[in-house]
């Protein structure tokens, strides 16, 4: 069940936004962060707070238009304190910046602090999160032909340099140039750290489980052939681009995967002909990788931005829905930022 919806607008250009980067939530002490940039032409990039109980809202400007070098390219975010934002993002190589964060009760501004580069021009940025420590992991992958892809993933302690863990070898069927999908989380039951990815016109994911140990942070082991099961639609991730998201969910003591999964309907969309959309399914994992699911049964575009939080054990969502959300039919373009779901 679906409540408490609304559309996400910029305050300066007053009109509707998409999310920037993957478009996944963070969130700290009840309040949701998602980054968006604007549609009115200026492409002003920006980070909108909301206070998930009060409704208050804030909008900061992180940068104006985006760089040459791209680093705002599928951008992942953390929240790790109310002075600090990490963004890591990039199209060769991949950038973390820190962001220190001024104003109360909700920021208003945003200053970069430090950014720091990873990989080459083959690079490209993959997923970010914030651990329990209030360090923070990012990931990327080596965008090159063939079927055996370096993938590689970043630490750094709070107060510590980062140090880096390459090349982490997986394998594909497919031996093209693919784009690759994917999401990082920590699960909240042992501290562990939970990566999924996705190439592009492959029928399952696969897995890395990492750990922190002793201070450094070392790869436990890999699988493929996640999210395969293609005898139950709803849990197969579908084939083309999903958008996927993880969050960890510490009051039910499980990490949340959401993905768009191979229900599929057409639609149809204002300016182009009918389009393919996918409802989104939610894996519920446990530590010892058993799951449990759940449907969210709303259908969004299939190349559409996912956006998730969980806060006191529920589950918020962020999507451009085409179906109707509380029975309200909402516009092609608006980007419902908050759906809350009972689980």
């Amino acid at each position: 069940m679906a409540t408490a919806s609304f559309i996400l607008t910029d305050p300066v250009a007053g009109e509707a936004v998409l999310p920037w980067g993957k478009g996944r939530m963070a969130s700290l002490g009840g309040v949701s962060c998602l980054l968006y940039r604007t549609r009115d032409g200026s492409n002003r990039h920006c980070a909108y707070f909301r206070d998930l109980s009060s409704g208050q809202a804030s909008a900061v400007v992180l940068m104006g238009t985006a760089p040459s070098n791209q680093w705002s390219y599928n951008a992942e975010y953390v929240w790790t304190s109310p002075e600090e934002l990490w963004v890591c993002g990039g199209a060769g190589p991949v950038t973390a910046r820190q962001y220190q964060l001024s104003g109360s009760p909700l920021p208003a501004s945003a200053q970069v602090r430090s950014t720091t580069d990873f990989g080459d021009a083959e690079s490209r940025a993959l997923g970010m999160t914030r651990l329990q420590t209030g360090g923070v992991v990012t990931a990327w992958y080596q965008h090159v032909s063939g079927p055996d892809i370096a993938y590689g993933f970043a630490y750094k302690a709070p107060g510590q340099d980062w140090q880096t863990v390459y090349p982490v070898w997986l394998h594909d069927s497919s031996s093209g140039f693919a784009a690759q999908v994917a999401t990082i989380a920590e699960h909240p039951a042992d501290g562990s750290i939970w990566f999924f990815c996705k190439r592009d016109g492959g029928s399952f994911a696969h897995i890395v489980h990492l750990n922190v140990v002793d201070g450094s942070l070392v790869v436990d082991w890999a699988e493929s052939g996640f999210l395969a099961d293609v005898s139950d639609v709803s849990r197969a991730i579908h084939t083309e681009i999903p958008s996927l998201v993880a969050v960890s969910n510490p009051v039910k003591g499980v990490l949340e995967l959401a993905f768009q999964n191979q229900m599929l309907k057409h639609y149809d969309p204002p300016d182009g002909p009918l389009a393919l959309s996918t409802q989104v399914s939610i894996a519920h994992i446990h530590a010892d990788k058993t799951l449990e699911w759940s449907v969210w049964p709303v259908y969004v575009p299939r190349l559409s931005l996912l956006g998730l939080i969980a806060e006191h054990g529920s589950l918020w969502i962020g999507a451009h829905p085409t179906d109707p959300v509380d029975g309200h039919q909402y516009g092609y373009d608006d980007y419902v930022a908050m759906a809350k779901l009972e689980n």
